[in-house]
């Protein structure tokens, strides 16, 4: 029976794996990683109705050892290296995401070379998976070519329709890069055959640029990256009379992308579908 595994990864993309004895590190199964809700009622004579229900933030801990001194070192200088922590769970063939931050690691003994401790994770967000939800769209000597299992709907090149189906327990986060050279570029969402939500850019993307679309929860953006790397705020390309910044319901929905000028190049969105528990 395989192991469950667990690796924490930092901003720049670096693992550090919790569950691996040749990376002299051995973690036990981590508490805390389902879900509760806080809960209030008012009681109506002899029966109490429910008034308010709030998900718990979730807190993950575990005991972990760490088979050399040398090794407990690199996992605090890894720690204290990174700005921003995810949780990377895999039970079976799914990486589930998790952010979170590092409470701290303590009740720490010593017997030989053996260190042991306990750690705890503060969650600041749900469950996500993100790599089977990335996909890239675009157009290559005339022909429009995208990885399964999404649906594709091409009118021209000016217009592109994806449908998609989204299993998570609550709504699905969108991330976008619209490169170059475009102009003018609008994201729809589309439920029952009706637009629901709209994002309309009102900028030129010119060839070796990429506009970035964030709509994730605590990290909104739109940044304008040029062919250095260099990223510029945006924000004011974006009209203030429509809800900019949405998320995908649950269940079958559509994204629509157009250009004004039907001008268009490629566009890779990442669909962040989140789960309570896993």
């Amino acid at each position: 029976m395989k192991l469950r595994e667990y690796f924490l990864i930092n901003e720049r993309n670096r693992r550090y794996e919790l569950r691996n004895v040749k990376n002299k590190t051995i973690m036990s199964d981590l508490q805390g990683l389902g879900y509760r809700y806080n809960t209030k009622y008012v009681r109506v004579g002899n029966t109490y109705k429910l008034d308010n229900k709030e998900l718990e933030q979730g807190t993950l801990s575990a005991e972990i050892a760490f088979l050399d001194y040398m090794q407990y070192q690199e996992f605090i200088r890894y720690i204290e290296q990174s700005e921003n922590l995810r949780l990377i769970y895999k039970p079976l063939n799914v990486e589930y995401f998790r952010d979170v931050d590092f409470v701290g690691i303590d009740n720490i003994t010593k017997k030989f070379n053996l260190v042991q401790a306990n750690i705890t994770l503060n969650c600041k967000g749900l469950y996500y998976t993100e790599e089977s939800k990335r996909f890239v769209v675009e157009e290559l000597e005339g022909e429009s070519r995208w990885p399964l299992p999404f649906p594709f709907t091409f009118n021209d090149y000016s217009s592109v329709a994806i449908d998609i189906n989204n299993t998570g327990h609550t709504e699905g986060e969108i991330l976008a890069e619209i490169f170059g050279y475009t102009e003018q570029p609008m994201i729809e969402l589309i439920v029952d055959g009706k637009t629901t939500h709209k994002v309309v850019f009102d900028i030129t993307v010119q060839e070796g640029e990429r506009l970035l679309y964030s709509a994730k929860d605590g990290d909104n953006y739109v940044m304008l990256e040029d062919a250095e790397g260099n990223q510029t705020n945006v924000w004011s390309c974006m009209s203030l009379e429509n809800d900019n910044f949405f998320k995908l319901p649950k269940g079958v929905s559509t994204l629509r992308v157009t250009s004004q000028t039907g001008v268009m190049n490629k566009i890779v969105f990442r669909i962040l579908t989140a789960y309570k528990g896993v």
